[in-house]
């Protein structure tokens, strides 16, 4: 099975080609469609971190799993010093979980209920704090009316930066529900 590559969003080419497990990015969608469903006016953001194989500049996204946010500050993805507590033990603990046993660390998604598809200030800091290898990723969804779903990947300038308004857009079909056979 072929999988999805990265396309860009500009005319400047990613330095990463970033492929993914379409179960991967099926549990992305699902865990941000149940988001959309906990708040009436919108939808509370989500996020998780992202696990896979790298070979050199080539990411493949393998396995996803959530971070805890208890949205202290209301819908929006940010991580309260709890939650970062509870994320630097995710992060240490990683290797207990043998569904993860022989992925690296990736980088991360959050979603975003409004705005355009760009990183938000605390996307950055997350970014910058916890995903601080130079090929590692944040893959931002944009939940949209009716199930729809589109995403971009954001990554790290070749000085280290992170512009937050460029993003490469995922390909494949963007985040649509899975198609069930008949």
């Amino acid at each position: 099975m072929s999988e999805p590559t990265l396309v860009p969003r500009t005319d400047d080419p990613s330095p990463l080609t970033i492929d993914y497990s379409v179960v991967a990015i099926e549990e992305i969608r699902a865990e941000v469609a149940q988001g959309q469903l906990k708040f009436s006016r919108g939808g509370m953001e989500v996020g998780g971190v992202l696990y896979g194989a790298r070979d050199g500049n080539k990411l493949h996204i393998l396995a996803m799993r959530p971070i805890l946010c208890d949205h202290s500050s209301g819908p929006s993805f940010h991580l309260s010093a709890d939650d970062r507590k509870k994320l630097d033990a995710q992060l240490a603990g990683e290797s207990a979980d043998p569904h993860l046993k022989n992925l690296t660390l990736l980088g991360w998604y959050v979603s975003h209920t409004r705005g355009e598809m760009s990183m938000t200030e605390s996307d950055v800091e997350i970014f910058s704090t916890y995903f601080k290898e130079p090929w590692q990723v944040t893959l931002v969804v944009r939940a949209g009316r009716a199930n729809q779903m589109r995403g971009g990947f954001f990554v790290r300038d070749s000085d280290g930066t992170v512009n937050a308004e460029r993003c490469y857009k995922l390909s494949y079909g963007e985040l649509q529900p899975a198609h069930k056979g008949h």
